[in-house]
């Protein structure tokens, strides 16, 4: 599951713009339930944690932000479990 739910959310943070409710979708699709996917993208919207402006830019991301990314969806309870 963390190879589809870290593509959903690299995949909508990659398109023109940051849209929360996007995000949102992607990971509902990808089996996270809606209360994890909004408390993900209420995380990506701490500014003392990601700067919005860089998660809407095209550029790839760092260790330093995937890090972040992994420790705000286990906060929320996302399972990063590899599937069997």
């Amino acid at each position: 599951m963390v190879a589809v739910v870290s593509a959903a959310v690299l995949g909508a943070c990659a398109q023109p713009g940051y849209d929360a409710h996007k995000i949102q979708r992607e990971l509902e699709r990808a089996g996270v339930p809606a209360a994890q996917a909004k408390c993900v993208t209420d995380g990506f919207e701490n500014p003392d944690e990601f700067d919005v402006r860089q998660l809407a830019s095209h550029s790839d991301p760092t260790s330093k932000e995937e890090e972040k990314t992994r420790s705000l969806l286990v906060s929320c309870g996302v399972s990063l479990q590899q599937p069997r």
